[in-house]
């Protein structure tokens, strides 16, 4: 629906006055809004196996033969990484980018340099958004002196 509205124009003095309608709008409707709930994923655990690795003795100074570790995402969604660093005198490298999808696994391979002679420990904290992080896989080998 509308309304007129009259103004009054002139551009002089001496102008006749003239009237104009502008239509301006009159609300005639409530609007409501309604939401329907929504599931929102979360993300799962994830699963590392082996839960440790043991290596054999290694001379001092060298560097062990990987081993390897399967990382598993058994959730419904993607798993985002935000470390994955191991502690000690052991190295990783691996398969699984920043992130990884949902029931999906990668590889984190790992390596023993000892430092010196003896047990030698460490762990490899694996840091992400799952329920049960960090996942911690317990790091052990024997630095040999020759």
């Amino acid at each position: 629906m509308y309304q007129a509205q009259i103004f009054l124009v002139s551009n002089s003095a001496s102008a006749t006055p003239a009237a104009c309608a502008i239509p301006t709008a009159t609300p005639s409707a409530t609007a409501t809004a309604s939401a329907t709930p929504t599931a929102t994923a979360t993300p799962g655990a994830s699963s590392v196996s082996p839960a440790n690795l043991k290596f054999r003795p290694q001379r001092v100074g060298t560097t062990s033969r990987a081993r390897f570790l399967k990382v598993a995402n058994d959730g419904a969604v993607t798993e985002i990484f935000t470390a994955i660093l191991p502690s000690g005198d052991f190295a990783q490298s691996n398969t699984c980018a920043a992130s990884l999808a949902a029931m999906n696994s990668c590889t984190v391979s790992v390596t023993f340099k000892p430092t010196a002679g003896g047990e030698r420990t460490g762990n490899l904290p694996l840091r992400d958004d799952a329920l049960n992080s960090p996942q911690v896989v317990d790091l052990s080998g024997k630095g040999a002196r020759r």
